[in-house]
Order: C-alpha cells, then sequence, then structure tokens
C-alpha cells in the first residue's frame, strides 16, 4: 500500500491533522448552538422579568414558578458559560496551540522548530487532537446540560407567565 516508510508517516499526518480539524470544527458547532440557548434563555427571562409584579404582591404560585424558572436559567446559564470558556492552559510545549506559544519566547518556538521532524510533528498532532476532543466532549456535556436546564425552565416559565397575567391581572 505505501512505497516507503515516509509514505506512511505523510499518511499518518494527513489522517491526523484531518483527524485535528474535524475536531476544532466541532468547537464552532459548539459555539453556534450555545448561542441560540443563550439568546432564548435571556428573552425567556427578559420577557418574565416584565410580567412580575412587585413582591408583595406575590402568592405561593407565582413564587414557586418563578423560583423553578430561576433554578433553571441558573443551570441553563453556568452550563452554557462553563461551556464556552477558552482553555488556553495545555500540558506540554507545542508549537500547534496559541496557548503553549504565547507562554515561549521566539527563541524557544524556533528551537522547537529546528529540532522537529516529521515524527515529532505527527506526535504534537496527536497530542493536540487528544486534548482538543477532550474539550469538545465537555463542551458538549455542558450543552447537554443547558439544553436539560431550557428544557426544564419552560414548563415553570408558562406557568409563571400564566400566574402573573391572570392571578395578578398584570
Amino acid at each position: 500500500m505505501f512505497d516507503s516508510t515516509d509514505d506512511l508517516l505523510n499518511f499518518r499526518i494527513d489522517k491526523a491533522e484531518r483527524s485535528l480539524q474535524r475536531t476544532i470544527d466541532w468547537v464552532s458547532r459548539h459555539d453556534m448552538r450555545s448561542n441560540g440557548l443563550f439568546g432564548i434563555s435571556i428573552a425567556m427571562m427578559g420577557m418574565l422579568s416584565t410580567m412580575v409584579p412587585p413582591f408583595p404582591q406575590w402568592n405561593a404560585a407565582i413564587a414557586l414558578s418563578i423560583v423553578a424558572t430561576v433554578i433553571s436559567f441558573v443551570v441553563t446559564m453556568s452550563s452554557l458559560l462553563l461551556g464556552v470558556l477558552p482553555r488556553t492552559s495545555a500540558p506540554s510545549k507545542s508549537v500547534l496551540f496559541f496557548g503553549s506559544v504565547a507562554r515561549m519566547s521566539t527563541a524557544e518556538v524556533q528551537a522547537i522548530f529546528d529540532q522537529s521532524d516529521p515524527r515529532s510533528y505527527l506526535e504534537d498532532i496527536v497530542e493536540q487532537y487528544r486534548i482538543n476532543a477532550t474539550i469538545v466532549a465537555l463542551k458538549f456535556r455542558m450543552l447537554k446540560i443547558s439544553m436539560i436546564g431550557i428544557t426544564c425552565m419552560f414548563a415553570p416559565w408558562v406557568m409563571s407567565i400564566y400566574f402573573c397575567k391572570t392571578l395578578i391581572g398584570n
């Protein structure tokens, strides 16, 4: 299949680069979904905030529904924010990761480039791929929690609006 060891190494480098790029593309997909959930959550709370009567007019139904809505909102927003939190530290000095490069001097970066060969480049790509895969998995775990949070927020949010509009006449 491969004519030489170099061909095999080049194949592996290409495969690792494509895998890393696909993982990085998933970060963009996560961010698009997070932005949508963020906007919906803020809009829901904004709408509710315009209808909530002064605290002395609250009854138990309003209080319970608003508390449930706020708790779900906090869960949603917290997990969204944890998901978009940038990760800028790396366990190794990689010239492929901006966080590592930013902490090195120009001479250190140059030395790493000067000492690199195709095998060390492959090792660096594979390490970055693994690190990015871990980050993407965490981001999507947080997104899943956010989606559960906004789903749980919907019913108490609707009840809060109903109670504020009908029971208080707001």
